[in-house]
């Protein structure tokens, strides 16, 4: 710059504070610009408001509606509470996490997919009261000549007929000691046969 004529250099000086005026005119047009440009496009749904553990019942405190992008939205998605209110849950349901139908069912008797149905009579009815929809179970056949044999791991109880669930089985009812428990095809196979020939009792894994 030394080299350049002094006039220029007068003028060059002069005009610094101007020029600096004018590119923050442009930074804070630019930034603002930047504030008021769209984002994606995104729609209001219904997502848990906390964990909802698996065979919990849906309540209002449950719920809660925030905006998503739409495009990351799966399929099912809802914003009208009416559709979920009083379902239970077929999985644990983590909060944040957008609900749909296929996490949700009209009753526990219902396991989650890939997972089949089958009741299952323990043979200490009492045992029942502790075998809460939603717990693990692992059941056991006792057999006369080979002993206690697992024949199911990791089974969900789903609900328990003669019972509200939230207590003992109903005094009296014929299906006291029967829970619905959900299991994957195999695990089935070898409940039905075990049941049909031998003592059943649980063993809570969780």
């Amino acid at each position: 710059m030394d080299r350049l004529p002094p006039s220029l250099r007068r003028l060059l000086w002069r005009g610094r504070r101007p020029a600096a005026a004018l590119c923050l005119a442009l930074a804070a047009l630019l930034l603002v610009q930047a504030i008021r440009s769209p984002g994606p496009p995104t729609s209001t749904v219904l997502v848990a408001a906390r964990d909802i553990p698996l065979g919990s019942t849906v309540s209002v405190d449950d719920l809660a509606r925030r905006p998503l992008p739409t495009g990351t939205l799966p399929d099912g998605v809802t914003d009208d509470d009416t559709t979920l209110l009083d379902a239970r849950t077929a999985v644990e349901i983590p909060a944040g996490l957008p609900l749909v139908a296929a996490l949700l069912v009209d009753t526990l008797d219902t396991g989650p997919p890939g997972t089949v149905t089958v009741p299952v009579r323990f043979t200490d009815a009492s045992t029942v009261a502790y075998l809460m929809p939603g717990r693990r179970v692992d059941v056991v056949s006792t057999m006369p000549d080979s002993g206690a044999v697992t024949v199911a791991t990791g089974a969900l109880v789903l609900s328990r007929p003669g019972s509200d669930d939230t207590g003992p089985p109903a005094r009296g009812s014929d299906d006291g000691g029967v829970v619905l428990l959900a299991v994957d095809p195999d695990q089935a196979v070898q409940l039905s046969a075990a049941s049909a020939s031998t003592g059943l009792s649980a063993i809570l894994v969780e």
